[in-house]
Protein backbone atom coordinates (compact mmCIF):
# COMPACT_ATOMS: atom_id res chain seq x y z
CA UNK A 1 0.00 0.00 0.00
CA UNK A 2 1.39 3.41 -0.97
CA UNK A 3 1.96 6.36 1.36
CA UNK A 4 -0.87 8.13 -0.45
CA UNK A 5 -3.20 5.22 0.28
CA UNK A 6 -2.25 5.21 3.98
CA UNK A 7 -2.98 8.93 4.18
CA UNK A 8 -6.40 8.45 2.58
CA UNK A 9 -7.23 5.61 4.96
CA UNK A 10 -6.33 7.76 7.98
CA UNK A 11 -8.42 10.59 6.63
CA UNK A 12 -11.38 8.31 5.95
CA UNK A 13 -11.14 6.83 9.46
CA UNK A 14 -11.28 10.34 10.90
CA UNK A 15 -14.41 10.98 8.89
CA UNK A 16 -15.81 7.73 10.21
CA UNK A 17 -15.08 8.79 13.84
CA UNK A 18 -16.78 12.12 13.23
CA UNK A 19 -19.84 10.31 11.92
CA UNK A 20 -19.84 7.97 14.90
CA UNK A 21 -19.82 10.96 17.25
CA UNK A 22 -23.01 12.28 15.72
CA UNK A 23 -25.22 9.84 17.68
CA UNK A 24 -26.79 12.76 19.45
CA UNK A 25 -27.96 14.13 16.11
CA UNK A 26 -29.56 10.82 15.19
CA UNK A 27 -31.21 10.51 18.60
CA UNK A 28 -32.52 14.06 18.41
CA UNK A 29 -33.61 13.69 14.79
CA UNK A 30 -35.02 10.19 14.43
CA UNK A 31 -37.07 11.25 11.41
CA UNK A 32 -34.10 12.49 9.40
CA UNK A 33 -33.80 11.01 5.86
CA UNK A 34 -31.93 7.74 5.61
CA UNK A 35 -29.31 9.22 3.30
CA UNK A 36 -28.60 12.00 5.78
CA UNK A 37 -28.14 9.45 8.57
CA UNK A 38 -26.01 6.77 6.81
CA UNK A 39 -24.71 8.54 3.70
CA UNK A 40 -21.43 9.83 5.20
CA UNK A 41 -20.66 6.38 6.57
CA UNK A 42 -21.22 4.72 3.18
CA UNK A 43 -19.10 7.32 1.39
CA UNK A 44 -16.32 6.89 3.98
CA UNK A 45 -16.25 3.11 3.56
CA UNK A 46 -16.30 3.45 -0.23
CA UNK A 47 -13.39 5.85 -0.14
CA UNK A 48 -11.56 3.55 2.25
CA UNK A 49 -11.76 0.60 -0.16
CA UNK A 50 -11.04 2.70 -3.24
CA UNK A 51 -7.89 3.95 -1.56
CA UNK A 52 -6.72 0.38 -0.94
CA UNK A 53 -7.71 -1.03 -4.33
CA UNK A 54 -4.67 -1.69 -6.49
CA UNK A 55 -5.88 -4.59 -8.66
CA UNK A 56 -8.17 -2.70 -11.06
CA UNK A 57 -5.40 -1.70 -13.43
CA UNK A 58 -7.08 1.59 -14.41
CA UNK A 59 -5.63 3.85 -11.70
CA UNK A 60 -3.68 6.58 -13.44
CA UNK A 61 -4.35 5.14 -16.93
CA UNK A 62 -4.27 7.53 -19.88
CA UNK A 63 -5.26 7.19 -23.56
CA UNK A 64 -1.57 7.13 -24.40
CA UNK A 65 -0.94 4.11 -22.16
CA UNK A 66 -3.98 2.31 -23.59
CA UNK A 67 -2.80 3.01 -27.13
CA UNK A 68 0.76 1.86 -26.45
CA UNK A 69 -0.54 -1.37 -24.98
CA UNK A 70 -2.67 -1.90 -28.08
CA UNK A 71 0.29 -1.18 -30.34
CA UNK A 72 2.35 -3.71 -28.41
CA UNK A 73 -0.29 -6.39 -28.92
CA UNK A 74 -0.48 -5.49 -32.63
CA UNK A 75 3.28 -5.79 -33.05
CA UNK A 76 3.13 -9.19 -31.37
CA UNK A 77 0.48 -10.36 -33.83
CA UNK A 78 -2.19 -10.61 -31.11
CA UNK A 79 -4.75 -8.66 -33.09
CA UNK A 80 -7.92 -9.48 -31.14
CA UNK A 81 -6.22 -8.33 -27.92
CA UNK A 82 -4.94 -5.24 -29.72
CA UNK A 83 -8.52 -4.32 -30.61
CA UNK A 84 -9.63 -4.67 -26.99
CA UNK A 85 -6.81 -2.44 -25.78
CA UNK A 86 -7.41 0.16 -28.48
CA UNK A 87 -11.12 0.31 -27.72
CA UNK A 88 -10.14 1.48 -24.22
CA UNK A 89 -8.58 4.57 -25.80
CA UNK A 90 -12.06 5.72 -26.78
CA UNK A 91 -13.23 5.54 -23.18
CA UNK A 92 -11.45 8.90 -22.92
CA UNK A 93 -13.39 10.30 -25.90
CA UNK A 94 -12.49 10.88 -29.54
CA UNK A 95 -11.04 14.40 -29.41
CA UNK A 96 -7.72 13.71 -27.70
CA UNK A 97 -4.33 13.29 -29.40
CA UNK A 98 -4.44 9.48 -29.48
CA UNK A 99 -7.91 8.94 -30.94
CA UNK A 100 -6.90 9.05 -34.61
CA UNK A 101 -3.93 6.73 -34.08
CA UNK A 102 -6.12 4.29 -32.17
CA UNK A 103 -8.83 4.35 -34.84
CA UNK A 104 -6.36 3.61 -37.64
CA UNK A 105 -4.53 0.87 -35.73
CA UNK A 106 -7.80 -0.76 -34.68
CA UNK A 107 -8.89 -0.93 -38.32
CA UNK A 108 -5.51 -2.46 -39.22
CA UNK A 109 -5.90 -4.96 -36.40
CA UNK A 110 -9.24 -6.14 -37.77
CA UNK A 111 -7.70 -6.38 -41.24
CA UNK A 112 -4.71 -8.44 -40.11
CA UNK A 113 -7.10 -10.63 -38.09
CA UNK A 114 -9.02 -11.24 -41.36
CA UNK A 115 -12.22 -9.70 -40.04
CA UNK A 116 -12.65 -7.83 -43.27
CA UNK A 117 -16.17 -6.51 -42.85
CA UNK A 118 -15.17 -4.92 -39.53
CA UNK A 119 -11.95 -3.55 -40.98
CA UNK A 120 -13.84 -2.00 -43.90
CA UNK A 121 -16.23 -0.30 -41.49
CA UNK A 122 -13.43 0.98 -39.25
CA UNK A 123 -11.34 2.33 -42.16
CA UNK A 124 -14.47 4.02 -43.47
CA UNK A 125 -15.01 5.57 -40.03
CA UNK A 126 -11.41 6.78 -39.96
CA UNK A 127 -11.83 8.53 -43.32
CA UNK A 128 -15.07 10.12 -42.14
CA UNK A 129 -13.71 11.30 -38.80
CA UNK A 130 -10.29 12.50 -40.00
CA UNK A 131 -10.72 13.65 -43.63
CA UNK A 132 -7.46 15.64 -43.68
CA UNK A 133 -5.28 12.94 -42.09
CA UNK A 134 -2.23 12.01 -44.16
CA UNK A 135 -3.06 8.32 -43.70
CA UNK A 136 -6.31 8.62 -45.64
CA UNK A 137 -4.74 7.13 -48.76
CA UNK A 138 -3.71 4.04 -46.83
CA UNK A 139 -7.12 3.88 -45.18
CA UNK A 140 -8.89 4.08 -48.55
CA UNK A 141 -6.64 1.35 -49.94
CA UNK A 142 -7.23 -1.00 -47.01
CA UNK A 143 -10.98 -0.29 -47.11
CA UNK A 144 -11.10 -1.38 -50.76
CA UNK A 145 -8.88 -4.38 -50.04
CA UNK A 146 -11.14 -5.39 -47.16
CA UNK A 147 -14.08 -5.73 -49.54
CA UNK A 148 -11.86 -7.44 -52.11
CA UNK A 149 -10.81 -10.08 -49.60
CA UNK A 150 -14.41 -10.40 -48.38
CA UNK A 151 -15.61 -11.22 -51.92
CA UNK A 152 -17.00 -14.81 -52.06
CA UNK A 153 -17.14 -17.39 -54.85
CA UNK A 154 -19.17 -16.32 -57.89
CA UNK A 155 -22.13 -18.61 -57.10
CA UNK A 156 -22.76 -16.77 -53.81
CA UNK A 157 -24.15 -13.30 -53.11
CA UNK A 158 -21.93 -10.72 -54.82
CA UNK A 159 -22.76 -7.60 -52.80
CA UNK A 160 -19.26 -7.34 -51.36
CA UNK A 161 -17.74 -7.98 -54.80
CA UNK A 162 -19.63 -5.00 -56.23
CA UNK A 163 -18.55 -2.85 -53.29
CA UNK A 164 -14.95 -3.93 -53.81
CA UNK A 165 -15.09 -2.86 -57.46
CA UNK A 166 -16.64 0.49 -56.49
CA UNK A 167 -14.06 1.21 -53.79
CA UNK A 168 -11.11 0.06 -55.89
CA UNK A 169 -12.22 2.39 -58.69
CA UNK A 170 -12.77 5.18 -56.20
CA UNK A 171 -9.26 4.67 -54.87
CA UNK A 172 -7.49 4.84 -58.24
CA UNK A 173 -9.59 7.86 -59.20
CA UNK A 174 -8.61 9.70 -56.01
CA UNK A 175 -4.97 8.54 -56.15
CA UNK A 176 -4.11 7.97 -59.84
CA UNK A 177 -0.36 7.91 -59.18
CA UNK A 178 -0.55 5.21 -56.54
CA UNK A 179 1.97 2.41 -56.62
CA UNK A 180 -0.97 -0.01 -56.41
CA UNK A 181 -2.53 1.11 -59.72
CA UNK A 182 -1.48 -1.91 -61.82
CA UNK A 183 -2.39 -4.42 -59.13
CA UNK A 184 -5.75 -2.76 -58.56
CA UNK A 185 -6.48 -2.92 -62.29
CA UNK A 186 -5.89 -6.66 -62.23
CA UNK A 187 -8.08 -7.05 -59.16
CA UNK A 188 -10.94 -5.13 -60.81
CA UNK A 189 -10.70 -7.43 -63.84
CA UNK A 190 -10.76 -10.45 -61.55
CA UNK A 191 -13.84 -9.21 -59.71
CA UNK A 192 -15.67 -8.31 -62.91
CA UNK A 193 -15.00 -11.82 -64.20
CA UNK A 194 -16.69 -13.12 -61.07
CA UNK A 195 -19.68 -10.80 -61.55
CA UNK A 196 -20.04 -11.90 -65.19
CA UNK A 197 -20.03 -15.56 -64.17
CA UNK A 198 -22.68 -14.76 -61.57
CA UNK A 199 -24.91 -13.27 -64.28
CA UNK A 200 -24.48 -16.35 -66.47
CA UNK A 201 -25.39 -18.59 -63.54
CA UNK A 202 -28.45 -16.44 -62.79
CA UNK A 203 -29.57 -16.53 -66.43
CA UNK A 204 -29.36 -20.32 -66.42
CA UNK A 205 -31.59 -20.43 -63.37
CA UNK A 206 -34.17 -18.30 -65.18
CA UNK A 207 -33.86 -20.56 -68.21
CA UNK A 208 -34.43 -23.72 -66.19
CA UNK A 209 -37.45 -22.10 -64.58
CA UNK A 210 -39.02 -21.31 -67.96
CA UNK A 211 -38.49 -17.54 -67.56
CA UNK A 212 -36.97 -17.13 -71.01
CA UNK A 213 -37.29 -13.36 -71.33
CA UNK A 214 -35.56 -12.81 -67.99
CA UNK A 215 -32.89 -15.32 -69.02
CA UNK A 216 -32.23 -13.56 -72.34
CA UNK A 217 -32.02 -10.10 -70.74
CA UNK A 218 -29.69 -11.37 -68.02
CA UNK A 219 -27.41 -13.02 -70.58
CA UNK A 220 -27.26 -9.74 -72.51
CA UNK A 221 -26.18 -7.85 -69.38
CA UNK A 222 -22.87 -9.71 -69.49
CA UNK A 223 -21.91 -7.92 -72.73
CA UNK A 224 -23.37 -4.60 -71.64
CA UNK A 225 -21.79 -4.49 -68.17
CA UNK A 226 -18.67 -6.66 -68.42
CA UNK A 227 -17.65 -6.62 -72.11
CA UNK A 228 -14.02 -7.63 -71.53
CA UNK A 229 -14.73 -10.76 -69.48
CA UNK A 230 -14.35 -14.32 -70.72
CA UNK A 231 -17.99 -15.55 -70.66
CA UNK A 232 -19.32 -12.86 -73.05
CA UNK A 233 -19.55 -15.16 -76.10
CA UNK A 234 -21.14 -17.89 -73.98
CA UNK A 235 -23.66 -15.35 -72.69
CA UNK A 236 -24.51 -14.17 -76.21
CA UNK A 237 -25.10 -17.74 -77.30
CA UNK A 238 -27.28 -18.27 -74.23
CA UNK A 239 -29.26 -15.12 -75.02
CA UNK A 240 -29.84 -16.30 -78.59
CA UNK A 241 -31.19 -19.65 -77.41
CA UNK A 242 -33.33 -17.97 -74.74
CA UNK A 243 -34.97 -15.67 -77.29
CA UNK A 244 -35.81 -18.66 -79.50
CA UNK A 245 -37.39 -20.46 -76.53
CA UNK A 246 -39.17 -17.24 -75.59
CA UNK A 247 -40.61 -17.10 -79.12
CA UNK A 248 -41.66 -20.75 -78.94
CA UNK A 249 -43.55 -20.08 -75.71
CA UNK A 250 -45.29 -16.98 -77.13
CA UNK A 251 -48.51 -16.53 -79.05
CA UNK A 252 -48.08 -16.61 -82.82
CA UNK A 253 -48.24 -12.86 -83.42
CA UNK A 254 -45.36 -12.28 -80.95
CA UNK A 255 -43.06 -14.97 -82.25
CA UNK A 256 -41.63 -12.99 -85.17
CA UNK A 257 -40.28 -10.07 -83.10
CA UNK A 258 -38.71 -12.44 -80.59
CA UNK A 259 -37.05 -14.54 -83.27
CA UNK A 260 -35.61 -11.33 -84.73
CA UNK A 261 -34.09 -10.59 -81.31
CA UNK A 262 -32.38 -13.97 -81.55
CA UNK A 263 -30.99 -12.98 -84.95
CA UNK A 264 -29.69 -9.67 -83.55
CA UNK A 265 -27.83 -11.48 -80.79
CA UNK A 266 -26.43 -13.99 -83.30
CA UNK A 267 -25.04 -11.12 -85.39
CA UNK A 268 -23.30 -9.72 -82.31
CA UNK A 269 -21.77 -13.10 -81.57
CA UNK A 270 -20.63 -13.53 -85.17
CA UNK A 271 -19.07 -10.04 -85.42
CA UNK A 272 -17.45 -9.88 -81.99
CA UNK A 273 -16.29 -13.49 -81.65
CA UNK A 274 -15.69 -15.02 -85.08
CA UNK A 275 -13.58 -17.76 -83.49
CA UNK A 276 -15.93 -18.57 -80.63
CA UNK A 277 -16.47 -22.28 -79.92
CA UNK A 278 -20.18 -21.47 -79.61
CA UNK A 279 -20.44 -20.10 -83.15
CA UNK A 280 -21.01 -23.43 -84.93
CA UNK A 281 -24.04 -24.31 -82.78
CA UNK A 282 -25.27 -20.73 -83.08
CA UNK A 283 -25.15 -20.96 -86.89
CA UNK A 284 -27.33 -24.06 -86.85
CA UNK A 285 -29.90 -22.31 -84.65
CA UNK A 286 -29.71 -19.24 -86.88
CA UNK A 287 -30.45 -21.30 -89.98
CA UNK A 288 -33.64 -22.65 -88.40
CA UNK A 289 -34.69 -19.19 -87.22
CA UNK A 290 -34.14 -17.77 -90.70
CA UNK A 291 -36.51 -20.34 -92.22
CA UNK A 292 -39.19 -19.50 -89.66
CA UNK A 293 -38.82 -15.77 -90.25
CA UNK A 294 -39.27 -16.26 -93.99
CA UNK A 295 -42.64 -17.82 -93.23
CA UNK A 296 -43.61 -14.82 -91.08
CA UNK A 297 -42.41 -12.33 -93.67
CA UNK A 298 -44.12 -14.19 -96.49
Amino acid sequence: MTARSEFEIERNLNVFRMNASSNSYRRLNPGAPLVARIGPFVVSVALLFSGCGGGGGSLGETPELAYLEGQKKFDEGRYAQAVRELQRVFEFGRVHDWADDAQFLMARSYYEDEQFLLSANEFDRFIGLYPSDERNQDAAYFRAMSYYRQSPEYNLDQTDTKRAVDYLRLFVTAYPNTEHAVDIGRKIDELQEKLALKLVATARLYERGGQFKAAALTYERVLNEYPSTSPVDEALFGAMKAYVMYADASVLKRQGERLRKAVDVYNQLYQLFPNSPYLKDAEEIYAGVAVRLEAFDG
